[in-house]
């Protein structure tokens, strides 16, 4: 992770882009591009759950890359533009950073979060991302399914399950 201290945001971080600026200025991303960035992703947030801790802020906001184009994920910080890739429960958990890391992955496929409001965030109903980009196979829409359910239950267990699962749904046919 970047040397911050808790709660800094990207923007007062010299050198580095968000998730959302790249998207900016290089969206919409290519599927196996975002296969790699959500490979980093996965494993910034393993670390985390390794050390026993829920994240609780991941989002397109707060992971940056830097000049070599190498991902950190940043401390959980204040509010952002993003909070719509928190989970429903509220609550620092793998299965959360679960939620997020599926949110993020939407966002970075098909440039918008998932849902329009928390109603449909609460009810799990989410605009299909095969509908949002049509050269989306139908099988990413099975994964976000599972990876933004709004029992947490009923997600992906970890980072590496999501990471394995991502891959296949994407994978070229």
């Amino acid at each position: 992770m970047p040397v911050s201290k808790r709660g800094a945001r990207p923007e007062r971080l010299k050198g580095v882009e968000t998730l959302v600026e790249a998207y900016s200025k290089r969206g919409p991303f290519e599927p196996a591009f975002v296969r790699r960035v959500m490979a980093q992703a996965c494993a910034l947030v393993g670390a985390v759950h390794a050390s026993g801790h829920g994240h609780g802020g991941v989002s397109p906001d707060s992971l940056v890359f830097d000049k070599d184009a190498v991902l950190s994920l940043l401390p959980p910080g204040p509010p952002t533009s993003f909070d719509g890739c928190a989970a429903p429960e509220g609550v620092a958990s793998p299965r959360g950073d679960v939620f997020s890391l599926g949110a993020t992955a939407y966002f970075l496929l098909v440039g918008r979060t998932p849902f329009d409001d928390s109603k449909a965030k609460a009810d799990g109903e989410f605009v299909s991302a095969s509908n949002r980009r049509t050269t989306l196979p139908l099988s990413i829409d099975l994964f976000f399914k599972k990876a933004l359910a709004p029992d947490p239950a009923a997600r992906f267990s970890d980072a590496a399950e999501f990471r394995a699962a991502f891959d296949k749904a994407l994978e070229p046919k």
